[in-house]
């Protein structure tokens, strides 16, 4: 669609422009495929309106099943052995340190990634360049190119797979704050009452 109505746009390849669509999207904004006419400009608003949505309703599914379901023990009991339909399994909460070895392996391959097959960034750049895509920041002031569209899909998958990595790390985060605060700082506060109701009832018994 895009470069059927910019002229500036249908003069780039196809896995180029590709990566326009996945910019808009996914809130990143390169800069590297800009529309240049105003009703391109115009178009880009009901798109990304629709757009933005559906993909972070998307990421945030694969996200929230990856914190509540994977887990190493997940995977080897439903691939191996067979439970019986009775038998209820636990909802198993993946803990933070599993989601942040699955953020750093991601990351890791980026920066091979970036220097091997995609660019050829340098370690700290290429590391910089992974994590503020994926993150959803794109400042814009690195916008790699891919050489073909396998290399275009295969970029686009990574910064996705990235970024439901990083959304199930955040809400492994979310549900321990939310353990800390709402069950163990209950738990003390009601121990801390216990204790003061006791004390007073001792004070008022030696009355």
């Amino acid at each position: 669609m895009f470069r059927w109505l910019d002229p500036e746009i249908g003069k780039k390849p196809f896995h180029i422009v590709l990566l326009l669509t996945f910019q808009i999207c996914f809130t990143i904004g390169w800069g590297n495929v800009p529309p240049t006419t105003d009703f391109t400009q115009l178009i880009c608003i009901p798109y990304s309106t629709i757009g933005i949505p559906l993909l972070f309703a998307t990421l945030s599914q694969y996200g929230r099943f990856l914190a509540e379901n994977y887990t190493i023990d997940w995977i080897f009991l439903s691939a191996v052995i067979r439970h019986k339909a009775t038998v209820k399994e636990k909802k198993r909460q993946m803990p933070i340190s599993g989601a942040f070895n699955m953020l750093v392996l991601h990351q890791f391959i980026g920066i091979i990634l970036f220097n091997t097959v995609f660019a050829q960034l340098g370690v700290v750049k290429a590391w910089y360049f992974v994590w503020i895509t994926t993150a959803m920041i794109g400042f814009g002031d690195i916008a790699p190119e891919p050489a073909n569209l396998l290399s275009s899909v295969s970029m686009l998958l990574y910064f996705a797979i990235g970024n439901i990595v990083i959304q199930a790390m955040l809400i492994c985060i979310c549900y321990h704050i939310q353990r800390v605060f709402l069950v163990l700082f209950k738990m003390y506060l009601y121990k801390l009452h216990l204790f003061g109701v006791k004390k007073f009832n001792e004070v008022r018994g030696n009355e």
